[in-house]
C-alpha cells in the first residue's frame, strides 16, 4: 500500500500542472475570433465599400516635415475607384497647386495609399484611415522620407 501513496505524491502535481496549464490563455481573445491571427486583423465594420465619388475635408492635429499641399487643411477627391484630387488650402495668401494622381483603398485595413502624379510624379503617401463614423475618423499619414501627420476627416459629398 506504501507504494501506491509514493506515486500518487508524484501524480497529484502532475494533475494539477496540467489543469492550470489546460485553463490558461485565451481570456483576452474575443470569442468571435477564433485563433490570435484573425484577432490580429480586425475588419474596419464603420469604413465605406469604396471611396470612389467621395471627397474628404482633412484637417491637420500633427504634422512632422509634410509637403505644403499637406498643409493645415486640405480636402481629397476621390474622384473614381482608382484617381484622386488634392486641394490644399492656401498658405500665405497663395495658391498652392493641386495634386492629382492615383490611389488604391483597403477596405478591412482602412489603409489608403496615395500616388502623385502632378505636380510632383511618383511621391508616395499612406494613410491609416480609422473610421470612427461611416463618415468621419481619424487617419495617420507617412512619407517615404519619414514625414508623419495625423488627421480628423469629414466626408464633405456627396
Amino acid at each position: 500500500m506504501k507504494a501506491h501513496w509514493k506515486h500518487l505524491f508524484f501524480l497529484i502535481p502532475l494533475f494539477a500542472l496540467a489543469a492550470w496549464c489546460v485553463g490558461c490563455g485565451g481570456d483576452d481573445v474575443p470569442s468571435d475570433f477564433p485563433n490570435s491571427q484573425e484577432s490580429s486583423n480586425p475588419q474596419v465594420t464603420n469604413a465605406p465599400a469604396s471611396l470612389s465619388a467621395r471627397s474628404l475635408s482633412f484637417i491637420v492635429t500633427a504634422n512632422q516635415s509634410f509637403a505644403e499641399e499637406f498643409s493645415t487643411s486640405y480636402v481629397i477627391d476621390f474622384e473614381t475607384p482608382s484617381t484622386y484630387t488634392l486641394h490644399p488650402s492656401s498658405q500665405n495668401n497663395r495658391q498652392i497647386q493641386d495634386e492629382q494622381g492615383n490611389y488604391t483603398y483597403e477596405r478591412v485595413s482602412g489603409r489608403v495609399q496615395l500616388v502623385s502624379s502632378t505636380p510632383v510624379n511618383g511621391r508616395v503617401v499612406d494613410m491609416q484611415m480609422n473610421f470612427i463614423t461611416p463618415t468621419s475618423g481619424t487617419a495617420h499619414l507617412s512619407g517615404r522620407n519619414g514625414e508623419t501627420q495625423d488627421v480628423v476627416f469629414n466626408q464633405i459629398s456627396p
